[in-house]
């Protein structure tokens, strides 16, 4: 047993990031350990119950039943960070991309889970119950109607097959109402990227 100082908490979800280990509790939110398990502290979201976390780079992302929302940790889970309020009962990553799942709809965050959009509708009549995504497909599971595949051009209108390396951006502040930075390596811009800026629903604002 290394569960020492998770408070008899039920854990739901557990995955390293870094050296670092981080469990979704039920009960109580979210818990790192820098030991391998064999201590914990809470760290954040203190009281709300965790759905699911995944972790893509030093991102970790968590998503909380609260209607406060989900939370991000940019530093392996030491610290977290409001981050939207769309509900997701399943998350899973591929690279820098995040899928999150409610039983109705997915969406995608193409940029480590900073940001999430492209709302698309389950299948007719389906309701979603699990997810899994990779670089070029989502799949998701169904209660009784089986296994559904979409790929991620069909999701985002954008076939990123031809794009060979791993580029980078990122905004900061991400939630903002007026202004924002946007940071962007130079080999994006290399690619005349198409730039787009989304509401917490997924609408493009700006182009």
């Amino acid at each position: 047993l290394i569960s020492n100082g998770l408070q008899n908490s039920s854990v739901g979800s557990i995955t390293f990031c870094g050296s670092n280990l981080i469990a979704g509790t039920y009960s109580n939110g979210l818990f790192t350990s820098t030991d391998g398990g064999l201590s914990w502290t809470q760290t954040g979201a203190a009281g709300e119950v965790i759905n699911d976390v995944v972790a893509v780079g030093n991102n970790v992302f968590a998503a909380s039943m609260a209607l406060g929302g989900n939370y991000l940790s940019t530093d392996q889970g030491l610290t977290w960070n409001f981050s939207g309020n769309s509900y997701y009962s399943k998350l899973s990553a591929s690279d820098s991309l995040i899928v999150g799942s409610g039983f109705g709809y997915i969406e995608v965050s193409r940029d480590s889970g900073v940001s999430f959009g492209y709302n698309t509708p389950a299948p007719t009549g389906t309701f979603i119950i699990s997810n899994h995504i990779t670089n070029a497909d989502v799949y998701a599971g169904t209660s009784y109607d089986g296994v559904w595949k979409i790929t991620i051009s069909e999701v985002t209108g954008i076939d990123d097959s031809h794009i060979q390396a791993a580029f980078h951006a990122a905004v900061h502040p991400n939630i903002f109402s007026d202004e924002s930075t946007l940071f962007v390596d130079e080999a994006v811009l290399t690619q005349q990227p198409r730039l787009e800026v989304l509401d917490l629903s997924g609408k493009i604002v700006r182009n």
